[in-house]
């Protein structure tokens, strides 16, 4: 969910709480987090459809009026009105603290992650942390030349590592969590 710089003070002072948004389908879940550029995390507290946009929604979105609530929707789809906090940089906090597995929580990763490369076809998510390990803070394009993938692939793909708890995004690049780190220590991949 991506907010324009000039909102991001408002959501960081939390004065800006809420959303309209314009989608065929939800893009958010509730309870989800999504990264407000490097300021940190939101957290979707509640989504439900908005049959009427009320002066209440345009105050909490930070939006002057009606025709500049327009201007920001997108064509075509359902209101959808999107309650949030900010969070800040708590989820990366939990995925620090979360770091030893357990033996239970390593074999359901180990599963999972196996899962992730059958539906792929191909076996990413160890290369991909490794290269994470080999090369934390290095942008996309070179982890991309390091693996010899496309760019919008390794980045979805990431994507599913950070939300098993394994990497973690920084301003450029990734690196692992303490999470990856012994995951990788238990398949004897590092030391």
């Amino acid at each position: 969910m991506m907010f324009k710089h000039r909102f991001h003070a408002g959501i960081m002072a939390g004065d800006i709480t809420r959303t309209i948004r314009q989608w065929k389908k939800p893009q958010v879940r509730r309870g989800g987090r999504y990264k407000l550029a490097n300021h940190g995390y939101l957290e979707v507290t509640s989504i439900a459809p908005c049959k009427r946009v009320t002066s209440e929604d345009l105050k909490l979105s930070g939006v002057a009026n009606r025709d500049a609530l327009i201007s920001m929707l997108s064509a075509g789809g359902d209101l959808y009105r999107v309650d949030f906090k900010f969070i800040g940089h708590q989820a990366d906090q939990e995925i620090y603290r979360g770091g030893i597995l357990d033996d239970d929580d390593f074999t359901k990763l180990s599963d999972a992650l196996a899962k992730k490369d059958k539906n792929s076809g191909f076996d990413w998510t160890h290369a991909t942390l490794m290269a994470i390990h080999d090369y934390p803070g290095v942008g996309s394009i070179k982890l991309c030349q390091h693996l010899q993938r496309d760019q919008a692939a390794l980045k979805k793909d990431v994507r599913k590592l950070k939300a098993q708890g394994l990497t973690v995004s920084l301003e450029t690049g990734y690196k692992l969590s303490e999470r990856g780190k012994d995951y990788l220590r238990r398949k004897q991949l590092i030391v």
